[in-house]
């Protein structure tokens, strides 16, 4: 039967993929200007939140469960190791903070500078304020500059247990791409996240079975079953 407390999750969670495409329908203007100090709603969802850092007091309710969905769903660990470092969004990052705060700066925002990449130079160093003015064509105070340098060295240190350098081959990686997400697949999801399996499962993969056609034996014993009624 279906499990009514995971369906409305995923159709909830089915949602995202037309919040993250970026145009302008109507339906889409009060999620977006709600969450405009995070540079919108498609954008915050591809950034690593903490739905609970965020300031949504103007959002409603039914956007605010999508997000706090979203979170638990796309990326509970603290780093996703299938995104190169240099891939990394830098803005709304739960793991990148100033003051305790994750930050976003509009500004920046605007000029392009959005993931780790774009502060690198070629050597995957990071830019000298110098080189950042004429890359961007903007000004910056040194402290809010090296102040975030910092902020992201912080982070990679924290989880890589290395410097923040990437090497040469995680400039050409971006974030992994996902397949479209659909209630069906978010329900699927969501359903093994929570199923525990039969403890009889392991003795019959150690019979000689693969995960891959277990599914078969449950089924054999209920053909049984129902030839016996």
């Amino acid at each position: 039967m279906i499990d009514f407390e995971i369906m409305e999750k995923a159709l909830k969670l089915a949602l995202i993929e037309r919040l993250k495409t970026h145009n302008d329908a109507s339906w889409k203007a009060i999620p977006e200007f709600c969450t405009s100090q995070y540079g919108g709603i498609s954008f915050l969802i591809d950034c690593p939140y903490d739905f609970k850092s965020l300031y949504l007091e103007n959002l409603p309710d039914f956007y605010c469960t999508v997000l706090n969905y979203w979170q638990d769903f796309n990326n509970p660990t603290p780093h996703n190791k299938n995104t190169s470092i240099d891939a990394e969004i830098i803005w709304n990052n739960r793991n990148i903070k100033i003051d305790g705060k994750p930050i976003f700066y509009n500004s920046w925002f605007k000029k392009g500078i959005i993931r780790l990449r774009d502060l690198l130079n070629e050597n995957y160093n990071f830019l000298s304020l110098v080189e950042l003015k004429e890359k961007f064509n903007f000004v910056t105070p040194f402290t809010t500059y090296y102040g975030l340098i910092k902020a992201i060295k912080a982070k990679w240190k924290k989880v890589n247990n290395t410097s923040v350098n990437c090497n040469t081959d995680s400039a050409a990686t971006s974030s992994s791409s996902r397949t479209t997400l659909t209630t069906h697949a978010a329900y699927s999801s969501l359903l093994n996240k929570m199923t525990v399996p039969p403890t009889c499962e392991n003795r019959i993969l150690n019979s000689g079975f693969t995960r891959d056609n277990i599914h078969d034996v449950y089924l054999l014993r209920l053909q049984s079953r129902n030839k016996q009624s």
